[in-house]
């Protein structure tokens, strides 16, 4: 188990990416809460139980990646990261949707696949910033109908869960209708998605005048519930985006 130097971080208030991804960490110095300008931390293929709540302090950090971890439950001081964009929690150990992400309104991503999640809370629709889930390979067998509230989210994975029906609100998520020019082709890799806005706050480089930098979230988009038990659908899930090619559940449309 290694244990990074109490001291290791000082001085380093300028660094704004941290990647300590594979080092056999369980926690992190103290130090850690002098990067002031820290955007983004990659801490995957540890042993955290836990977001480390070191990182509580640091209210300008955006991304978290804490993939393949031992993560059990996500403590309610994250709620103090007001800056919070994008959560990475896959392959890890959680039981329960995490409830202190329902109080981060800036939270656009979250992917919380490959644990033992049974249960999504009906006040996930306080998450109105939201764009993008993924709960797939999971143990999820309901979805509550206030997902379809959340008019924003444009990303849907539910894949491999124990889903027998889909809440027919889903299907009028708006950007869940739209015909895409240029999709991706898949879901699956939403979570490690660009944002244009941190082409010069992040890596220090201006934007290229009058062009995108990043693949616009929308060619993401869509719905996955392959490997469900889904049998039926509503006709509404026909102009649904990306659906069909992803569940065999009969869905009769004209």
């Amino acid at each position: 188990m290694l244990e990074l130097p109490d001291d290791i971080f000082s001085g380093l208030d300028h660094v704004t990416i941290l990647s300590l991804n594979e080092n056999k960490l369980s926690s992190l110095p103290s130090s850690i809460s002098e990067l002031k300008s820290l955007r983004v931390v990659y801490l995957d293929v540890n042993n955290f139980k836990s977001i480390p709540n070191e990182l509580f302090s640091l209210s300008n950090v955006k991304d978290i990646f804490i993939s393949r971890n031992m993560v059990e439950s996500v403590d309610q001081g994250v709620v103090k990261m007001i800056s919070l964009r994008r959560v990475v929690l896959s392959m890890n150990k959680l039981e329960e949707f995490p409830s202190p992400f329902l109080e981060l309104s800036n939270l656009k991503i979250i992917d919380l696949s490959l644990n033992s999640i049974s249960h999504v809370p009906k006040d996930i629709n306080k998450m109105k910033g939201l764009i993008g889930i993924s709960l797939a390979d999971n143990s999820v067998e309901f979805l509550p109908k206030e997902l379809g509230e959340i008019k924003g989210l444009t990303m849907l994975d539910f894949s491999s869960n124990k889903l027998k029906s889909i809440p027919v609100e889903i299907s009028a998520l708006p950007n869940l209708v739209v015909k895409v020019e240029g999709h991706r082709d898949s879901i699956k890799h939403f979570a490690t998605m660009d944002f244009e806005e941190d082409g010069k706050e992040i890596h220090g480089v201006g934007l290229l005048n009058g062009e995108k930098t990043v693949i616009p979230p929308i060619q993401y988009s869509g719905l996955n519930i392959l490997f469900n038990n889904v049998e039926r659908l509503d006709s509404s899930f026909c102009k649904v985006f990306f659906l069909k090619k992803d569940t065999d559940a009969l869905l009769e449309c004209n």
